[in-house]
This record gives C-alpha cells, structure tokens and sequence, in this order.
C-alpha cells in the first residue's frame, strides 16, 4: 500500500514538473518572437538608412542611382512643363495682342495735341480725318499710307461706281434688274458674304445697292457690274477711273466684291477719302447710314429680303454698342483682319476713322468706339472755336497702279468665320499662308514629342523605383 502511495506521488510531481517546462518553454518561444520582430524592424530600419548604403556596395549604388535619376527626371520635367505653359499662353494671348504703337502720330486741337492714353488699338493701320469748314485734317495716322488689304470696305467703291454709271446713263434707282446665273457663280465656293438673290430673281436696283452695302453682298455686287457696264472688265476699270479721280493715290481695285487678289490694294487714308465721297451724297450717305432694310416684294420671294448691316449684327453678337457709329462699312478678310470705315458728326464736323487688321471680330467696332470716345472727350465745347493741326503726313504712293516693286502686305493669322461677311476659303487662299500652316505643324510635333518624353521619363522612373524595391527585398 505505501509502494502504490509511493508511486502516485512520483508521478504528480513528474506531471507538475513537464507543466511546468512546457510553460517555460512557451515563454521563451514568445520572447524569441518578439526579439525577432524588434530585429526585423531595425534591419529594416538600417537597411533604408545611409549607414546600410555605405555599407553595402549594391545598396549603395542602387540608392545613389535611383537619387540621381530622380533629379534629372524632375529637371527634365519641370521645365518642360514651364515650356508648355508658356507656349500655351502665348497661343492664346497672340490674337488678342495689341499693335505697337510706335507709328501712331497724333495731331492737335485747339493747341492741345490729341490723346489717346490708356487706348490700345488692336488694328494695325488707322487713319481718324475730320472735315470742318473746308479743313481736311487728320488727327491720328497709324500706317494710313500703307498698301493693304481692305477686304469688303472695296464695295464702297463698287457702290460709289455705280450710281454715277447709274446717273451718267439716266437709269432711276427705281428701275428693276434681274438676277442671271453668271451673278451667283463661284460664290459659294469663295465662301463670300451674300444679300441671297436667286436667278431670274428681279428686284429695282435702289434694293440691290442695299443689298450690296448692309449684308455686304457679293451677289449684289456682280449684278451691278454686270448691267451698269459692258462687262465686269469694264466695270473695274471705271472702279479705278473713280479712284483716280477723288484723288484715291495708293488705290487699285480688280474686284467689286474685295475678296483676295494679289494686286486689290489700298489705304486708309484712300479709304477715308472714299468714304467722305459716299457722304456728300444724300442717297449714298442715307444707304450706308441705314442699320435695317427691308426690299420690295419681288416675284421669287413675296416677302422680299430683310437686310440687316454687319456693323449691327457684329456688335449684337460681340455685346458692343454700336450708337456712336453712325454708318459705314466693314470688311474681313485673312489678309486683311477686320476692317471697318465709319463716320459720326461732331457739330458741324464730319468725322470718319477707317482702320485694319484686328485679329478678333469686334475689335474694329471697339477701336472706333475708343477712338470717339477720345475725341468726345477731347471736342471743345459747343459754339467754342476749334483750330485743328493733322498729325506728320508720309508721302503717299506715286500712282494708283502697284508697280513690281510694291510690297504686298503679309498674311495674318487665320480669322474664325463672320456669320455675316464669310472669310474665303482654304481654296481661294491657297498658298497664301504656308508660313502660318508651318508653325502649326511644328507646335503639334512640339506637343507630341513632348507628351512622348513626359510619358517615357514617368515609365523609366517606375521601372527604377521597381529595382530599388527589390534589391531592399533581398537584402
């Protein structure tokens, strides 16, 4: 009995024994595994440190690569970026820039020279006249001796030839024309502005010259030459006569309609002469003072045609007045920019402005109004003497015919369509704008080839950041 008694016990105290070895034996597989984890992290820790790169060659090398090409990625990127952003803006600013103004010559009122502070005209060619008490005086001259393009302010002339052919044969502004095929031809095509007459349309020709005038029709314009002149031929080369005749120098007509030709050329200074001629005649003056025009009824169109002019529509669609302005004619062209030749009465002054190549629609109605504004301001008082000095004159052109050596002007950047006064298209001006076709493509490669090195330095860095993070992995 105390053998068995004995034995129980011996075997407790071994029992009591392994418990307790194998509660010292969990205790310390724990304490390893935390001592492992501390030693873990600070490998890790020393890994990413300097000391492990100056320790370990590859480590070292692989840290300094990846440092190096990080740099040179962010010195290749960010001013590529720079680059882009200034090419972007400058996109986007050029047509809206202003011309230099260091060809603007002023002149003088009652002493005072005439300002225009804080006025940024944005056409390149200007001429301000006024006419008073047989004084011609020119208070601004921007370039107004240069050849230029002037677009459908030409129809001034097509309208001023007319009515004295009109007058020379005795034909009454009542009297009805009718429209032929040869009139519309070729129209379309040149994308030019319209009135919208139809073959065998017949209408008196008191509406064609509103036609020709408000909506700035060329269709209006080819049926006047036509039917007032033996031919077309014939008609320009009245065109010119009239020139010669109201002292037009620089001027050269060979259209009635002022879509592009190379030797259609004229000047703002010829312009305003041309449109102080249209002034002195009641009727004319009354035509291209009219803001809306409605026909006769005629026998393809019962309502007859409503005719709105291009000064009232582009101020409606651009949000600029256009009271101050009380008639004239504009013009656009991608030679030429935007044109505009307007005239207001200041007491018994007459004044006209004829400017040219703005960039953006409206901006030649905003140089006019500037322009009266300046000289509002500037007028004296009603019933106040008003002694005028015209601004320092450059010679004109010796003869209204371009010789060979005239310099025709350069083409401008390309202009968004006029709803009313249609620009010509790409046919009609080929080869005229290979300079400006050129700087496009460059700018797109420019783009392209930038948006390929962007994307190839973003692809190298992953690739290297990859590298580094195995080569920590496996040391």
């Amino acid at each position: 009995m105390k053998a068995i008694c004995y034995a129980v016990s011996l075997l407790k105290e071994y029992k009591n024994v392994e418990a307790q070895n194998r509660n010292n034996n969990m205790n310390t597989c724990t304490s390893s595994h935390f001592i492992n984890n501390d030693l873990n992290a600070s490998y890790l820790a020393f890994r990413n440190s300097e000391a492990f790169s100056a320790y370990h060659p590859v480590a070292k090398s692989t840290h300094k690569k990846g440092a190096c090409k990080g740099l040179s990625f962010l010195l290749v990127r960010i001013p590529l970026y720079i680059l882009l952003l200034i090419f972007f803006l400058w996109m986007i600013a050029a047509p809206v820039t202003t011309v230099a103004l260091e060809s603007l010559q002023t002149g003088k009122i009652n002493g005072a020279s005439f300002s225009l502070e804080d006025i940024a005209l944005h056409s390149t060619a200007a001429c301000m006249r006024v006419y008073l008490n047989g004084e011609v005086v020119d208070l601004v001259d921007l370039r107004k001796n240069d050849p230029v393009y002037t677009a459908s302010l030409v129809k001034m002339m097509t309208l001023y030839t007319s009515y004295r052919l009109m007058e020379m044969k005795g034909i009454d502004p009542s009297q009805t024309v009718t429209v032929a095929t040869s009139d519309l031809e070729g129209l379309n095509e040149k994308d030019a502005s319209v009135m919208g007459l139809s073959v065998g349309e017949t209408l008196p020709y008191k509406d064609v010259f509103y036609g020709l005038m408000l909506p700035s029709g060329a269709d209006a314009g080819r049926l006047l030459s036509r039917t007032l002149a033996e031919n077309s031929a014939a008609f320009i080369d009245a065109m010119n006569q009239d020139a010669a005749d109201l002292g037009l120098k620089a001027s050269h007509f060979t259209n009635t309609s002022g879509l592009f030709e190379p030797n259609n050329l004229s000047t703002m200074s010829d312009m305003a002469t041309l449109l102080q001629a249209l002034c002195e005649k009641p009727f004319l003056k009354e035509i291209i003072s009219t803001r809306t025009y409605r026909t006769e009824p005629t026998n393809l169109r019962p309502g007859g045609h409503t005719l709105t002019h291009t000064i009232v529509t582009t101020g409606v669609l651009e949000g600029i007045s256009t009271e101050k302005i009380e008639g004239g004619k504009t013009g656009s062209l991608q030679e030429s920019g935007y044109c505009l030749a307007s005239y207001r009465t200041f007491g018994n002054a007459l004044v006209i402005i004829t400017t040219t190549g703005a960039y953006r629609r409206g901006d030649n109605l905003r140089d006019h109004n500037a322009l009266y504004d300046a000289l509002e301001k500037q007028w004296p008082a009603d019933g106040s003497p008003v002694t005028l000095v015209g601004a320092p004159e450059a010679k004109p052109l010796e003869t209204n015919t371009p010789s060979s050596n005239t310099e025709y002007p350069k083409t401008t950047t390309s202009l968004a369509a006029d709803p009313q006064e249609k620009l010509p298209s790409q046919s009609s001006s080929e080869g005229r704008d290979y300079a400006q076709t050129i700087v496009v493509i460059m700018a797109s490669l420019l783009l392209v080839l930038s948006l390929g090195l962007l994307t190839s330095l973003i692809l190298r860095n992953k690739k290297e950041e990859d590298e580094r993070e195995r080569t920590r992995r496996r040391y």
